[in-house]
């Protein structure tokens, strides 16, 4: 079972926008590290997109950015909490 809401440029599908992976999970920007969700098998495998600016490197090694180590890591902890959490709604809801 997949699990989406849409698609936004062609050949690009996906399955959940920044708004829906929003309902699933309590995080906000600028810690909510994930833009979209491209694949989603529940309980087996995530691929998700994070759109590295500016922003999230700011103050790291300046005239030579890069997305903090600790940053990449929560970023990728992140994933796997759509496989837990995509068929049952966030306690923690807005």
């Amino acid at each position: 079972m997949t699990i989406g809401v849409g698609s936004t440029e062609p050949g690009n599908t996906v399955l959940m926008d920044k708004a829906a992976i929003e309902r699933i999970l309590p995080h906000r920007d600028p810690m909510l590290l994930i833009d979209e969700v491209l694949e989603l098998v529940p309980g087996e495998r995530v691929l998700a997109r994070k759109t590295v600016t500016e922003e999230d490197c700011a103050g790291h090694f300046p005239g030579n950015p890069i997305m903090p180590g600790v940053k990449m890591v929560e970023a990728l902890a992140r994933r796997p909490l759509h496989t837990v959490r995509a068929l049952r709604p966030s306690p923690h809801r807005a």
